[in-house]
């Protein structure tokens, strides 16, 4: 069932995924997403693929740090996504 549901909703989500890549793709070069390792239960570790809102390599010179409003490492499309 999980499967039948998800495959319908990616079917009737691809127009609107579609238009959020172009926009992103057309708002900085670069990748259109961007691949993050997280922990979950019992320090499993899986890779989380989201629309990249931010710089190609954001990270490089500050780290890992949370965002802030009027971040300037977010590309034009940042505060649609988020």
């Amino acid at each position: 069932m999980d499967i039948l549901i998800s495959g319908i909703a990616l079917v009737l989500l691809f127009p609107l995924m579609a238009l959020i890549a172009a926009m992103v793709r057309l708002s900085d070069s670069g990748s259109v997403f961007y691949r993050q390792t997280r922990v979950g239960l019992n320090g499993h570790r899986f890779t989380i693929i989201k629309f990249r809102s931010m710089q190609e390599d954001a990270e490089r010179h500050l780290g890992a740090i949370w965002s802030v409003p009027d971040d300037p490492r977010c590309t034009r499309v940042c505060h649609y996504l988020r």
